[in-house]
């Protein structure tokens, strides 16, 4: 008698496997807070998050829910407060505890000074609040969605969601001729790829009342004047605050990017020793076409991982190579915006997956990122003018967003105090649009986390005098007084 074959099951087995993974390799890291009756096809976690929506995670995400009574926060990611040491769990409480004897100011004023890379959703009745990170470097993007609000980590999977095609406006301008960087260009104002999905941005926080099918955006943001301090009356809680944030930061096994610049430097100067014994720094560049600027990092943060006896590597950046395996994962979660693929497959293929990435990011808040301050207050052209140095900027339809934008972050001289818009402008928009879609690419490999992503001290850096900050004065005196200066 002939034996049945049970090849055709083992190819169907197979391919079942292969067609799973590539749907558990997409979005690593992920989330999405949807209507609790909307069908979410991928299989990830699922939390039920108040009366009305569900949270959806990548398996790898990390999450947690804390309930007391009619309310319900999530939080995504990771947090520590600097002040007591506590970290995800203990601040996801804290924040719910602050939020049912507050309300959401309360819950506010804590959340804004919490450290780490996190996201967090906050649910009571019919109300759902979405409250980004400092810098909104675990990116919160809000789209509509069968006449509710959903919320997700990324704007492809938004896309997904809510079946969405590229928008052809935006693919324009992003393509056009005079739309020129050299450094890479990314959205513009409220734009993604996609018309209607936008970002929660820092120092907002978001809104939906699914009774009233009503969603605002709203600046919580700077809660009042900041102060003016010499360095010598900054420089200790500097130096405190970044030494408390880095080691906060620096869980499970870490691998720091280094390069020649101040900011990794001081970031590596303020991580305590001895360091694990699986912990590493890293610098990369294109060894077969070096500038001079990727050698002086490759050498200099070479030279400085020496001074400070930690585990060094060099990695060659390689050319994308749209035919390989990784991009075929990579192309899933960033087929439309793509911020760094090459640099994304780097990690992917060179750094221990699931470690923990700590990244320098961030401190140029503190540090003047826009030189030239010749205009009082923000405008259309103003923002324009910084986006980008292109003939771009002069055009209609980019100044008509950036107006768009002020209106939505409430980008008015009355809600910022005396903080200099430039500062703020930089914080919010280059963060939020630039920086926050690497950090997702990052997601790909590890647990990017950066610890200049910290409140209080991007507020004590930026109590000093514009030259001071310039000169990165308060970094330098700590890697002098750490034994790293160059």
């Amino acid at each position: 008698m002939d034996t049945p074959s049970n090849q055709g099951g083992a190819d169907e087995q197979q391919a079942h496997n292969a067609a799973s993974s590539a749907v558990l390799d997409a979005f690593i890291r992920g989330y999405a807070v949807l209507p609790g009756q909307h069908e979410f096809t991928l299989p990830w976690q699922r939390l039920t998050l108040g009366r009305h929506f569900c949270v959806h995670a990548h398996p790898k995400t990390e999450i947690l829910a804390v309930t007391s009574g009619p309310a319900t926060l999530c939080l995504v990611g990771r947090a520590y407060d600097l002040d007591t040491g506590v970290t995800t769990a203990a601040c996801a409480r804290t924040a719910l505890n602050e939020f049912q004897h507050g309300g959401i100011e309360a819950a506010l004023k804590y959340i804004a000074y919490l450290g780490g890379r996190f996201a967090v959703f906050i649910a009571e009745n019919d109300i759902l609040h979405a409250i980004p990170d400092c810098h909104a470097t675990y990116a919160i993007y809000s789209f509509p969605l069968n006449g509710a609000r959903a919320f997700c980590s990324h704007w492809m999977l938004a896309s997904e969601i809510a079946g969405l095609a590229p928008s052809a406006e935006i693919a324009e301008f992003m393509n056009h001729p005079d739309y020129v960087e050299t450094g890479g260009k990314y959205y513009p104002a409220l734009w993604t790829p996609f018309a209607n999905v936008t970002c929660v941005f820092p120092n907002c926080h978001a809104t939906f009342d699914a009774a009233a099918q009503n969603f605002s955006h709203q600046r919580f943001y700077p809660f009042e004047e900041l102060p003016t301090r010499s360095v010598a009356s900054a420089y200790p809680e500097f130096a405190d605050l970044l030494t408390r944030s880095v080691n906060l930061a620096a869980t499970g096994r870490v691998a720091l990017s280094l390069t020649n610049g101040g900011d990794s430097r001081t970031v590596l100067a303020a991580l305590s020793r001895p360091y694990a014994d699986d912990a590493f720094s890293f610098t990369y560049g294109r060894l077969e076409a070096l500038d001079e600027g990727s050698r002086d990092d490759l050498l200099g943060g070479n030279a400085v991982a020496f001074q400070a006896r930690i585990p060094h590597r060099i990695f060659d950046l390689l050319k994308v190579d749209y035919s390989c395996d990784f991009h075929k994962l990579y192309s899933r979660s960033f087929k439309n915006g793509a911020r760094f693929p090459s640099l994304a497959r780097l990690y992917f293929d060179e750094l221990p997956h699931d470690c923990t990435i700590i990244i320098s990011t961030v401190g140029e808040t503190g540090t003047v990122f826009y030189k030239k301050r010749d205009k009082l207050t923000p405008s259309p052209l103003s923002l324009a003018e910084k986006f980008t140095n292109s003939s771009a900027k002069n055009h209609s339809f980019i100044l008509d967003q950036f107006e768009s934008y002020i209106d939505y972050l409430e980008f008015f001289p009355e809600n910022i105090y005396n903080f200099d818009w430039h500062d703020l402008f930089y914080w919010e928009h280059r963060n939020a649009k630039w920086a926050a879609a690497w950090y997702a690419e990052v997601d790909m490999t590890g647990f990017p986390i950066a610890p200049y992503n910290c409140r209080r001290l991007i507020e004590v850096m930026l109590s000093v005098s514009k030259e001071e900050r310039e000169a990165r004065t308060l970094q330098r005196m700590f890697v002098q007084e750490k034994g790293l200066a160059g």
